[in-house]
């Protein structure tokens, strides 16, 4: 699981893209569902690596990113955290867009654009 408080998605527009940050309607934390992995070369140099995995964009996600845009998975988290879970018809479930009434998306300033900017007015409302 990958907790957050919240994510961006890019809105593509004639002048570039308007990011979006996108964040439960109460404020709460919520987790992405991952996969994690660590590799060591021969060398012993080491890799680690995370990806998030996604789904189809719901209601809210869909106008700002397309309805190809994956939709961070989430679902019950006991059951992404079951490791005696292998048989991916009992996962496959889980793949299913968030509730789009849950879900709050408005638009932020192009500051998050910017790696120095590392602040609260990253996920402030645009006016």
């Amino acid at each position: 699981m990958i907790p957050t408080n919240g994510f961006y998605e890019w809105h593509r527009q004639e002048r570039g893209k308007q990011p979006y940050f996108v964040r439960m309607r109460n404020e709460r934390l919520f987790a992405f569902a991952g996969l994690w992995d660590r590799w060591e070369s021969p060398g012993k140099d080491v890799i680690e690596t995370c990806t998030i995995l996604t789904t189809a964009a719901n209601a809210v996600l869909a106008p700002i990113h397309g309805p190809d845009a994956g939709n961070r998975s989430h679902g019950e988290y006991d059951r992404w955290l079951d490791t005696t879970l292998t048989d991916p018809d009992l996962l496959a479930p889980l793949l299913v867009p968030f509730s789009p009434e849950e879900l709050l998306a408005f638009p932020v300033s192009l500051r998050v654009n910017t790696p120095a900017s590392d602040d609260v007015g990253c996920i402030a409302p645009l006016p």
